[in-house]
């Protein structure tokens, strides 16, 4: 088998309400939020379909550099590969875009990455899940997001969360320890007490800071503090995780498998944060699972306020390796996407039916939500 022809698909999705990380709101509610869908065809007809959404205040990756470089140079890279052939295909995405301190535009790979696996499952009648090596559960627990600037609008919004169902918390903090712990408070007073509630900072921490943080919400019931501090702060990481009582996770210093074995060498985390986008999709994501749990790690899920193309692939790579909390925000934040139905947010995911994702596009939504870079 080898892939013949390849499409890109620009789009602006709606949104119902806008994320707010710790440098700045992402998306905006007027003029919506950009993703970009791929579609690879094999010379025996098959088809399979990929997503990224590029999130400039969170990666250096912007929608129309990951248009023009999955146009002018991953796509040319792929177009006659084996898409069995999953590391002879990072190799050449890897010489047309070199990796440097991350993976080399693993967001735009991402979604090559991930229509490569469709393709495969697709071809072979088997889903995703089952390419994982592993099928540990059939549905992923999904987090409500409380990204608000006030302790009342943190009450408010975790209390909602709640009342839909919602059994995992995510609050964004990553601003100032003090405001932060309090919203923390807040949150977890509008939750049952036998909720699974963590913050997470998107690196917006001085050292300093984070200690502090950690100091004032020792004891409050938070399970875990996701990257607190810069991506490349390695040594700071180590030495907050040494003096945490809080478990330490990780998200943006985590690029390749090779990032995490340093880390775990220098014992800067207790739980890795599995982000397809991240980690260049799930060729990657799987092998830094796998060597995660090896190390004796324990694993998270998160996203990049996807659709449900990517919300698909990643509820099969985070069921196979039993996932027990997942930030996969697309339905809390998006009105619409280009697949076929409503959007809503759900405490849990099922894992989809049918061979490779289980999702396939609307072409009319295609069509409408379509946006040129």
């Amino acid at each position: 088998m080898k892939i013949t022809q390849a499409d890109v698909y620009p789009l602006r999705f709606p949104m119902r309400d806008v994320l707010h990380i710790a440098r700045g709101p992402v998306g905006d509610a007027v003029e919506g939020a950009q993703h970009v869908y791929v579609r690879l065809t094999a010379d025996t007809g098959e088809v399979g379909w990929g997503e990224c959404r590029p999130v400039p205040r969170w990666s250096y990756e912007t929608f129309e550099t990951a248009v023009s470089t999955l146009r002018r140079y991953l796509v040319p890279a792929v177009l006659g590969r084996d898409p069995f052939d999953l590391a002879g295909l990072h190799a050449a995405m890897d010489v047309v875009i070199a990796p440097g301190p991350t993976v080399g535009q693993p967001v735009a790979k991402n979604a090559i990455d991930m229509a490569v696996h469709d393709l495969i499952g697709r071809a072979t009648g088997v889903p995703v899940q089952a390419l994982m090596g592993a099928a540990r559960a059939r549905e992923l627990p999904v987090c409500w997001i409380v990204s608000k600037p006030t302790a009342e609008e943190a009450h408010r919004v975790a209390g909602e969360g709640a009342a839909r169902g919602f059994r995992a918390f995510k609050v964004k903090v990553g601003h100032d320890p003090v405001t932060d712990a309090d919203m923390l408070r807040a949150a977890l007073d509008a939750v049952p007490s036998d909720c699974y509630v963590w913050a997470d900072a998107n690196a917006g921490y001085s050292l300093a800071d984070a200690k502090r943080l950690e100091r004032r919400i020792r004891g409050l019931g938070v399970a875990v503090l996701e990257q607190p501090l810069a991506a490349n702060a390695w040594l700071d990481l180590r030495e907050l995780r040494a003096k945490s009582e809080i478990p330490l996770a990780l998200d943006e210093s985590v690029y390749t498998p090779a990032d995490l074995l340093q880390l775990v060498r220098l014992e800067a985390l207790d739980i890795l944060v599995l982000k397809l986008g991240r980690m260049a999709g799930l060729y990657g994501s799987r092998r830094a699972a796998e060597m995660a749990l090896d190390a004796g790690l324990t694993l998270l899920g998160s996203g990049l306020t996807e659709s449900r193309l990517s919300l698909a692939a990643s509820t099969h790579l985070m069921t196979a390796f039993g996932v027990p909390a997942a930030d996969l925000n697309g339905p809390q934040f998006l009105a619409d996407d280009a697949t076929p139905g409503s959007l809503a947010p759900l405490p849990s995911l099922p894992l989809p039916a049918g061979p490779g994702l289980g999702v396939t596009p609307d072409p009319e939504k295609l069509r409408r939500y379509a946006d040129e870079a």
